[in-house]
């Protein structure tokens, strides 16, 4: 259901997608309790449909949610996590909030530094650097948002590629 529901997210359809994101968080609520570690997902692709609808508020509070949840079931180097962590920070670089978005930009960089020296340990620096620069999805709101935050936030283009 869920996965159905991001289907129309990305298709635009948001009150569809909505509903049947809805109607899968409290199928997994009433199946397994109110911190099931599927909810962490479920709660992030809330967050990210309500940001694409406008609704900041909700969608800062599902990130949360899906924070509290993945950092609970998966602990606090989870690369869920650091995801869930680089949508807040996007969402609050929005939002014009350039040092809280800087603060889960860190939080997220770091987890997934962490993964890549663990999972790539075969690999010298310079090639995990490389592989980071790499992903694009990464390099471009780093950049975006280091652009549009260099002169208020001159510590932001350490993270800057």
């Amino acid at each position: 259901l869920s996965n159905t529901a991001e289907m129309y997210r990305l298709k635009g359809d948001y009150t569809f997608a909505e509903q049947l994101q809805l109607n899968a968080i409290v199928i997994l609520i009433e199946l397994f309790g109110e911190e099931h570690k599927d909810l962490g997902a479920n709660y992030n692709n809330l967050a990210l449909l309500y940001d694409n609808m406008g609704a900041r508020e909700k969608s800062i509070a599902y990130y949360g949610k899906s924070i509290y949840i993945k950092e609970k079931h998966f602990g606090k180097k989870s690369v869920s996590l650091a995801n869930s962590y680089v949508n807040l920070a996007s969402l609050l670089g929005e939002e014009g909030d350039a040092k809280a978005a800087f603060y889960y930009f860190q939080k997220g960089f770091e987890i997934d530094a962490y993964n890549i020296d663990l999972n790539f340990s075969f690999l010298s620096s310079e090639e995990k650097l490389n592989y980071l620069k790499n992903s694009e999805y990464y390099v471009d709101l780093l950049n975006t948002f280091g652009s549009e935050n260099k002169e208020v936030l001159p510590e932001v283009t350490t993270l800057m590629y």
